[in-house]
């Protein structure tokens, strides 16, 4: 009886001393340090232990082979995603440790949990309508890597995670080519809760600047209306306000033309978030997204504390408007699936120019006393409150008319993959057929010169359309135009949408000839068809007589004849998705 007893008040001590403590008591960023990836998730299985409104479930793998974890937080205690938004709930998802070297959302987050399970200061309240579900650290290879010396410009926390993750991929570029399996789980989790706010928390390292945290967010442009204008018109300017009120006033993410000369009095811009990036890829759902840039040049606690409070502020502003949220979503998305045109690529107009106010600090030239040459730098002793150029118009560079369907060949598994992950509802084709099909020709491309997560991503492309009956086999996919997911399919599948599976080089095969030709064997064949197609031999005539360079190289000649002939083989620089109009 008396060890029963022990035991209890043990247990009681221990409980008691858990829901009245703060979240910073097993937290470390006071000490500027950060908790590592198995503390982590230690924490939030305490969490999901002694609270019946939290639960930690595993989303399928990462790169290093341990499991993605989402923590929920439901006031009602009902977890099942479909059911909370029948009670017409908003969910808010924060992912954080994408680069595990910023790792103020990790901290962040889990102080948040804690606060939020606990009602410390009735915040349990901000829940009301809301569910909340954090990925706690997405890039788990990243997070083992442990090091003071992953990230060069960065004191604190004295000890954090690597960039890339096991596989050495940068996770913020792979949202949509989706190489590695953690982006492959994250699309499991973004598509089974279907957010209506996503967060993504990182780190900046670059211009010196008075601010804590700067911040990327959706294009108001990206979402589809009315979401778009309540986000530019309403929320965003209430969140500035907020955020100023309790002393985390907020800028735009620096971005200059020169990251050597990184001076913002020269002007930023504003932050082309295409679908690789996480917020990109949310945008395409209609799904309202921040990506949150605490400066590395301040304490890692007042990071820490800057991103508790973005997190704590938009909880309060996705409560206050969780209705119109839900109900301009539902429109936006309605919008989309009867969209008919699609704008798929972007520039910044650099002849727009707007300002804004910014507080930074003097540009400083000064002789390095480690090199002796001379160096940019600050003067920490000249801060600055001024208009400085904003350079945020973006002109529309790529614009396509949407098929009623799009067909996908059965041989392009990894991209029927990506779009089955992403939730885009298709047809398999279940028996051979002919049909009249638009079909995209790589009149020119380039490859980029240099590599980007194991790609050599293709630019400047160069296409022509033509109308062909085409064969369609039992197995293909069949793709129709008509849903939620339409901003996907055509950003991914038209080969000059901004990250496109082709620019991807998910198709590269394409590019490459099977067939060929030797001169000595094909000469007498070319011969007898320039005979049969006078049409043809004069074109070839003309060209001889205004191209000296062609009428001296027999195999270029040669070559003029295969190409445009029946001896080509079809499929080179034939793009294998088909666009189908009016159902034929």
């Amino acid at each position: 009886m008396e060890l029963s007893k022990l035991t209890f008040l043990s247990f009681f001590i221990f409980f008691a001393t858990f829901f009245n403590s703060s979240a910073q008591d097993f937290l470390v960023f006071n000490q500027q340090r950060t908790l590592s990836y198995d503390s982590v998730i230690i924490e939030y299985q305490k969490l999901d232990k002694m609270y019946k409104q939290a639960k930690l479930i595993e989303y399928g793998y990462t790169d290093v082979g341990k499991p993605l974890h989402l923590f929920v937080i439901s006031s009602d205690g009902e977890f099942d995603p479909v059911k909370i938004k029948k009670k017409n709930r908003r969910i808010m998802l924060i992912n954080n440790g994408i680069h595990s070297g910023e790792p103020e959302g990790v901290d962040a987050s889990l102080w948040l949990a804690a606060d939020l399970l606990s009602n410390k200061d009735d915040k349990m309240k901000l829940l009301d309508s809301t569910v909340l579900c954090i990925i706690p650290i997405y890039n788990i290879g990243g997070a083992l890597m442990r090091s003071s010396y992953n990230r060069a410009n960065q004191i604190f926390p004295l000890e954090h995670g690597f960039r890339g993750n096991a596989r050495n991929l940068d996770l913020n570029r792979d949202f949509v080519k989706a190489d590695s399996y953690n982006a492959r789980s994250f699309a499991q989790i973004f598509h089974a809760w279907n957010p209506d706010v996503f967060v993504d928390t990182h780190t900046t390292d670059g211009s010196e600047h008075q601010y804590v945290i700067t911040l990327i967010h959706s294009n108001p442009r990206f979402l589809s209306e009315p979401l778009g204008n309540f986000m530019g018109d309403v929320l965003m300017p209430e969140f500035h306000n907020k955020m100023t009120k309790i002393g985390f006033e907020m800028a735009p993410y620096v971005q200059t033309k020169d990251w050597v000369v990184d001076d913002p009095s020269t002007g930023i811009f504003g932050f082309y978030d295409s679908p690789k990036y996480s917020t990109g890829y949310a945008t395409l759902f209609n799904t309202i997204s921040f990506l949150t840039e605490t400066h590395s040049y301040k304490t890692y606690d007042l990071r820490v504390k800057a991103t508790y409070a973005f997190l704590e502020q938009l909880l309060g502003l996705v409560k206050k408007y969780h209705f119109p949220i839900g109900q301009y979503r539902a429109a936006a998305n309605k919008k989309v699936s009867n969209q008919s045109v699609f704008e798929i690529n972007f520039e910044t107009d650099t002849t727009q120019v707007d300002s804004i106010w910014f507080k930074g600090y003097e540009a400083l030239w000064k002789n390095s006393s480690l090199t002796g040459a001379q160096t940019f730098g600050y003067d920490l002793e000249k801060p600055y409150n001024k208009k400085i150029p904003f350079y945020n118009t973006l002109v529309t560079t790529a614009q396509i008319e949407a098929p009623d369907y799009y067909i996908v060949p059965f041989a392009w598994h990894e991209v029927i993959e990506r779009l089955r992950l992403n939730n885009v509802k298709f047809e398999v084709i279940q028996r051979d057929t002919v049909c009249m099909a638009e079909v995209y020709f790589i009149d020119k491309f380039e490859f980029s010169n240099y590599q980007t997560g194991g790609h050599r991503p293709i630019n400047n492309i160069e296409l022509r359309t033509e109308k062909r009956w085409m064969k369609i086999y039992k197995g293909d996919i069949k793709i129709p135009v008509n849903q939620d997911a339409n901003k996907y399919i055509v950003q991914m599948l038209e080969p000059k949408g901004a990250d496109s599976f082709f620019q991807w080089n998910f198709f590269d095969e394409i590019l490459e000839r099977r067939e060929y030709f030797s001169p000595y064997g094909f000469e007498p064949r070319a011969v007898e068809y320039l005979k049969n197609h006078p049409e043809l031999k004069e074109k070839f005539d003309q060209k001889r007589k205004i191209d000296p360079e062609f009428a001296n190289n027999h195999y270029i000649q040669l070559k003029f004849i295969y190409d445009n002939s029946p001896f080509a083989e079809p499929s080179f620089m034939r793009y294998p998705v088909l666009r189908i109009m009016n159902g034929k």
